[in-house]
């Protein structure tokens, strides 16, 4: 089933390298949500996800000719997606990037993985609030982050790629990835807590 969606794609690649719109629709739609949600996980906000993933995608529409089939199709948007955010955090210094993480000890699993994902709240309104109170909390020390760490994070810990699949996305070593994960998780964790000690003093 994979080398048929294997060939199917790189058929498909072809015809939009010819000039066939439909063909590049295509493949766009095969991969138009995924962009998105990167999208997303980097800006923090649904309006600039659009406009990257739509800067992305017309990006990818405009090189078309220059995709060499050394990976897959949304791979090779991926990395044009990261490319558009790093070069437009670095002209901009109000950095965007909100999302949810726990603020209970980290989990541990196999590869000594953290849990990144906030408890359940039901309907009760001071769940919500105490929910929005931490995800503010969460939104301030995530914007202290360098790119790289971002990036990582969301890679590993939000979309639950493995480590092979993002040394390829990034380009590095699998050694590089892993070192940067755990610096990348040790600096946010370090983060969450002095916010997170400022806001039970504030209380």
């Amino acid at each position: 089933m994979a080398t048929s969606n294997s060939n199917n794609e790189s058929k498909l690649v072809e015809l939009a390298q010819d000039g066939n719109r439909d063909a590049f629709e295509s493949l766009v739609r095969q991969c138009a949500e995924r962009i998105y949600n990167l999208s997303f996980h980097l800006t923090g906000n649904p309006a600039g996800a659009e406009d990257l993933a739509q800067d992305a995608l017309v990006n990818a529409f405009k090189n078309i000719s220059k995709f060499r089939k050394e990976s897959s199709f949304s791979s090779w948007v991926y990395r044009i997606t990261l490319n558009l955010w790093k070069n437009k955090v670095r002209h901009d210094k109000k950095r965007s990037f909100l999302s949810f993480f726990s603020l209970d000890k980290p989990a541990e699993t196999e590869d000594g993985e953290i849990n990144m994902e906030l408890p359940d709240y039901s309907c009760n309104p001071e769940s919500e609030v105490e929910q929005a109170r931490k995800s503010e909390n969460v939104q301030k020390a995530l914007n202290e982050l360098d790119e790289q760490s971002k990036i990582i994070i969301v890679f590993r810990d939000m979309e639950g790629r493995n480590y092979e699949e993002i040394s390829s996305l990034l380009e590095c070593p699998l050694g590089t990835v892993k070192s940067r994960l755990a610096r990348a998780r040790e600096s946010l964790r370090e983060k969450l807590l002095k916010y997170f000690k400022d806001d039970k003093n504030g209380m």
